[in-house]
């Protein structure tokens, strides 16, 4: 009996030895840009961007004035594994559904005239694939159409690890989420 359990105990302890830790899922594999402009009626059009590369999400904002930008804030971080994560199921998710013939969302506008829906530039890069959504502003914080939802859960996902924000919490109705 006890020659029994010693062999299950070196049996057990071999088998163990041999397991190798697997690699966690790499997520540097994922690029992403998101543009948003706006005009508004007692100011000049105001703008956030945000760029992730490299785990790094390099955040701006401030205005546009005579089509030149004039930054107000400009911060980088670093994005930690699980929220790199969740933003790239955002991103396939977004990228997947942009790939689909019936992608549908509204027209890019501009961001210089007060009545105009302002500007949503979003670009993705996934393991060397590229897609890029541009619409209105109003289509990322009203979504109507699935690309655009989708969109907009993308955009919320970025701006909740931006620092740089120039003290707004929300940018025309886009929440930080």
């Amino acid at each position: 009996m006890k020659k029994t359990h010693l062999l299950f105990i070196l049996l057990a302890g071999c088998s163990a030895s041999d397991i190798q830790p697997q690699p966690e899922s790499t997520v540097a594999d994922i690029s992403g840009t998101v543009y948003l402009a706006k005009s508004t009626l007692l100011r000049p059009p105001v703008f956030e961007q945000h760029v992730l590369r490299n785990g790094k999400l390099f955040s701006e904002c401030g205005t546009i004035r005579n089509g030149k930008v004039i930054i107000e804030e400009q911060k980088m971080s670093t994005v930690d594994s699980k929220r790199l994560n969740l933003i790239k199921k955002s991103a396939i998710e977004l990228q997947d559904n942009l790939k689909e013939a019936d992608g549908k969302f509204r027209k890019l506008e501009s961001s210089n005239k007060i009545f105009d829906q302002g500007i949503a530039k979003i670009s993705i890069e996934l393991d060397g694939s590229r897609s890029e959504l541009k619409t209105n502003l109003s289509a990322i914080s009203d979504p109507l159409y699935t690309t655009e939802i989708i969109g907009a859960k993308f955009v919320r996902k970025l701006r909740k690890s931006a620092t740089a924000s120039c003290g707004r919490i929300s940018f025309f109705g886009i929440q930080k989420g």
